[in-house]
């Protein structure tokens, strides 16, 4: 009898042992599962936001208005211009550009690597590639790193097929880009660019105001703006410009 008990008592405890860990390791996939649920519910990759460029060039004064629509799952911008001529554009990472002009319902295409969504600034900020904006991908190479007064201070070197920019300074406030200055090859400086206002939004941040100064030989300047607001990032499209297409009957315009 005490050999059945025991034998009893010693099945009993495996099957109670085999039941916890068996509770134990439906808990832990349940878990994961609901942590991978959770991650791609948070992929919030759609950002828009309204672009407001002034651009004064001596007595000349112009501004723009875009409201922009980046889908960051497939590295495509949208562009909503409505003055002065309405328009609506659509590139991609391969540099397809789609322009349509609703107005005499006509759709326009070209292909120029210029074009690339990877080329755009809100890719590299909303992707977290700020360590240049770019720069390495036309080309430049970093020469040194250094800090100055406490700020992170870059350099780099332009590539042959820029005549005019002989290197680029970059500096960087607590890992964010704060400053850009474009040097010519007799040390002259032709551009300046503060990124200033950021903001933090889901996952990165950006800047909200950029001010830009072109220097012409002639000792004047051009001075640009912009302005970005109504920054919204989004887990679904929450806009019909995120999977905008030209209508089918749309007219190809004829490039002259």
């Amino acid at each position: 009898k005490y050999f059945l008990f025991e034998n009893a008592y010693f099945s009993l405890k495996i099957g109670i042992s085999y039941t916890l860990f068996f509770m134990k390791k439906v808990r832990f996939l349940i878990l994961i599962s609901f942590i991978q649920l959770s991650l791609v519910a948070q992929n919030h990759n759609f950002i828009s936001f309204n672009q407001k460029t002034e651009t004064v060039d001596g007595k000349a004064k112009t501004k723009s208005i875009i409201d922009v629509y980046f889908d960051k799952e497939k590295n495509t911008i949208a562009k909503h211009v409505e003055s002065p001529i309405e328009i609506i554009s659509v590139t991609n990472a391969f540099g397809e550009l789609f322009i349509y002009y609703p107005k005499t319902n006509q759709l326009s295409f070209q292909q120029i690597e210029a074009s690339s969504s990877k080329l755009n600034l809100i890719y590299y900020f909303a992707n977290n590639q700020t360590d240049n904006l770019g720069l390495s991908d036309e080309g430049f190479e970093l020469v040194s790193r250094n800090y100055e007064e406490g700020f992170l201070v870059t350099t780099w070197k332009s590539p042959q097929a820029f005549e005019k920019i002989d290197r680029v300074k970059m500096v960087f406030d607590k890992g964010i880009p704060i400053y850009a200055e474009y040097i010519d090859q007799e040390n002259e400086i032709l551009k300046r660019i503060y990124y200033t206002k950021y903001q933090d939004l889901y996952s990165f941040r950006m800047p909200t105001k950029i001010i830009e100064i072109a220097y012409k030989s002639s000792g004047d300047s051009i001075v640009s703006r912009t302005v970005f607001s109504n920054i919204e990032v989004a887990e679904t499209p929450n806009n019909n410009y995120f999977n905008f297409k030209a209508p089918i009957n749309a007219l190809p315009l004829q490039n002259k």
